[in-house]
């Protein structure tokens, strides 16, 4: 069990470096939990489960729960890695294909304040995404639809402004989770729940505005 407090310097005004060059909690592990942690102010992203496929490092995660969590403010820089991230991202920036990762449940997790994919999920067979929390997610989005991103995403695939998205899983399970989007920025989410053709499961009306 990983259960820990984590505070990280915000990223400076430029928005292009962050402060640390690996998310908080950067899981390339099976068989485990990771619970109870809270994570402020990292500008790469919150609880981030992938290999590396580019470098040829670890492999895919299997058996892991990720329940409990508190993540704010985090995934503020030009590169970020989102909130909540079980995925794979192949050498030329598209998801890595399914099934890699396997039986990963991620659920009642509070994300506040995300300024890049509060939830992702890609390159994995078997994950339940469960009640959790998304709240005030693009805090810096430009309040008129059609205006570029105010931060600008970097090395990741997921589309501006989707809050839970997910490509490339064979059976998704998605229920009870709700999206609480400020009011300045609701105009311009482009969608509360977005997973494209490849992905198989029980998902329909799994996430919903809270």
């Amino acid at each position: 069990m990983v259960a820990d407090i984590v505070p990280v310097q915000r990223v400076g005004a430029s928005g292009k470096h962050a402060p640390r060059s690996h998310p908080p909690l950067r899981m390339q592990a099976s068989n485990g939990v990771i619970a109870g942690n809270t994570i402020v102010n990292s500008s790469l992203g919150g609880i981030i489960i992938t290999p590396e496929l580019g470098w040829g490092e670890a492999d895919f995660a299997h058996n892991l729960l990720v329940v409990n969590n508190t993540i704010d403010a985090v995934a503020r820089a030009q590169q970020g890695y989102g909130g909540i991230a079980v995925a794979a991202v192949a050498p030329n920036g598209a998801p890595g294909q399914a099934p890699g990762h396997g039986n990963i449940t991620v659920a009642n997790n509070t994300i506040t304040d995300t300024g890049y994919a509060p939830i992702w999920v890609t390159s994995a067979g078997g994950v339940t995404l469960a009640g959790n929390r998304i709240v005030r997610p693009f805090p810096a989005a430009p309040a008129a639809a059609g205006q570029p991103p105010t931060l600008p995403t970097c090395c990741e695939p997921v589309p501006n402004y989707v809050t839970v998205w997910a490509d490339a899983v064979a059976g998704l399970r998605a229920s009870d989770n709700c999206v609480q989007p400020a009011p300045a920025n609701s105009s311009s989410m482009a969608s509360i729940f977005n997973v494209t053709a490849t992905v198989t499961g029980s998902f329909t009306g799994g996430v919903q505005l809270c």
